[in-house]
């Protein structure tokens, strides 16, 4: 199961999710577009653009529990993720938007006290289904169910059961709670590839696990994914709130897009066209997110929506990194990035570095030391995009918000990157988008040996018209410890 990409794949799914949902926020219960209409996080009604909805906000309520290496096959986990449930339940997050179902299921858990939360659920859960005969069919448990794959990503029948089992807490419904499990090995069967070059052999697989981890129901589920595959997604837009028609457009969208030669494109192209599909596109985009998270990682989403997400409880994406980590490991590593507050690059030589971008002098080139305040800056900065690791407190003395301190990770050994030339190129373009914006930019790694210089360069190439023998030698001038 493990490889070199693990980590960048692992991380790549709630931000994936996230991003999914705030896309498709803008485009909810809307009609379908055709191919290669614009789609941009424009929010809607009362989600401001980038702004996640009950879809993530339930997703981040299952991974705090994930994140705490609970089991959710027990009680404890269970009763977990149903306290996590209702917190978001009593927030004004909640007020924002839920699902009917959902809010029929905790309204009526809220007001009965008593022990056994996660079993108050289920019974409430099921007392709305045998009241109302198929009426748990929707979408509300598969769009939270993410965090269980990376939970489970070395016990499969564990994630079988605990995804179900998660999705029964609200949804009484045999199809909903296995849709759940599939998207589940889909994730866990997407993680595992180091590189996936072909989405035929990739649903293959797929359907392989489910087959293997599913065996009861294997025939059914195979069918329902072999039918899809390749598929439009337009032609599920009906009836696409419910967790089986979700589930197909999702699949469809993903496997119809087709792997452009820079292949980390395709997270982009498959999530953009998902949300096309119209009808309850946040939610679509929200399930497919997740699956092409794990399929292109992290370094695959572009840093434009990346910087642009939040939502409850207060989280961005740096906190959906920390807790797909989290949820992996099975524990939290207080002094392990993404949770440590403050890396510790003190004595690494270099780190003290700092010049003026040669061709743009709102662009300031440096090390860690000038990103952490341990260097005077000699200009105002309002943006910071960090091409290493920072701990959670290394830039508050800025005072930026979220949306202005960006972490691209890019490591300088060969081979080491999932994705090298497209993480590169939207390093460059991220410190273009934040200068179109009126920002003065720091831009900086560790020591500003190789990574600061090689995005400066593209920078200058890509975006100032500089060409590139110039733009590299002018940078290295400027940063005369440059390699």
């Amino acid at each position: 199961m493990k490889h070199s990409f693990t980590s960048d794949k692992v991380s790549g799914v709630l931000v994936g999710a996230a991003c999914g949902d705030a896309l498709g926020a803008g485009y909810e219960f809307g009609p379908s577009l055709k191919p290669g209409s614009p789609v941009s996080m424009r929010g809607q009604g009362a989600f401001e653009p980038g702004e996640w909805t009950d879809d993530s906000a339930q997703m981040v309520a299952l991974a705090m529990a994930t994140a705490k290496g609970l089991n959710l096959q027990t009680e404890e986990g269970q009763d977990a993720v149903a306290a996590n449930l209702l917190d978001w339940y009593y927030s004004p997050a909640r007020l924002k938007d839920i699902g009917i179902h959902t809010a029929t299921v905790m309204r009526q858990v809220a007001t009965v006290t008593g022990p056994g939360l996660a079993k108050r659920f289920r019974e409430t859960a099921a007392s709305k289904e045998a009241n109302a005969p198929r009426s748990s069919g929707g979408n509300g448990a598969l769009m939270r169910t993410a965090p269980i794959a990376l939970a489970y990503l070395d016990d499969p029948a564990g994630l079988v059961q605990a995804a179900k089992d998660i999705a029964l807490l609200t949804h009484s419904d045999e199809i909903s709670a296995s849709a759940c499990a599939v998207w589940c090995l889909a994730i866990r069967e997407a993680v595992s590839f180091e590189r996936i070059e072909s989405l035929e052999h990739f649903a293959k697989s797929v359907v392989a696990s489910v087959v293997a981890h599913m065996p009861k129901e294997a025939d059914f589920w195979a069918e329902v994914l072999t039918d899809a595959y390749g598929r439009d997604p337009r032609e599920f837009t009906a009836g696409n709130g419910y967790s089986l028609t979700t589930l197909k457009a999702a699949w469809a969208a993903i496997t119809s897009t087709p792997i452009p030669s820079t292949s980390a494109k395709h997270f982009a192209d498959a999530l953009e066209e998902s949300v096309r599909g119209g009808g309850d596109a946040d939610t679509v985009a929200c399930v497919a997110g997740g699956l092409l998270g794990a399929m292109w990682g992290l370094s695959a989403i572009p840093t434009s929506w990346r910087r642009r997400i939040f939502g409850w409880p207060e989280m961005t994406d740096r906190d959906l990194v920390r807790l797909a980590l989290d949820s992996y490991a099975g524990t939290r590593n207080p002094d392990a990035w993404p949770n440590v507050a403050a890396m510790g690059y003190r004595g690494w030589s270099g780190v003290d570095a700092i010049a003026v971008h040669p061709h743009d002098d709102g662009v300031l080139l440096g090390g860690f030391d000038l990103a952490s305040g341990r260097l005077a800056s000699p200009m105002r900065i309002d943006a910071v995009v960090s091409l290493c690791r920072t701990g959670h407190r290394d830039l508050e003395h800025l005072g930026l918000p979220a949306s202005s301190r960006v972490e691209v990770r890019i490591i300088d050994v060969p081979g080491s990157n999932a994705h090298t030339e497209h993480t590169l190129l939207d390093a460059a373009a991220t410190v273009a988008e934040l200068r179109s914006e009126g920002k003065n930019v720091l831009l900086h790694c560790v020591a500003s040996q190789s990574r600061t210089p090689t995005v400066a360069a593209l920078y200058a190439r890509e975006h100032l018209g500089i060409d590139a023998t110039t733009a590299l030698a002018t940078v290295c001038d400027a940063l005369p410890a440059a390699n």
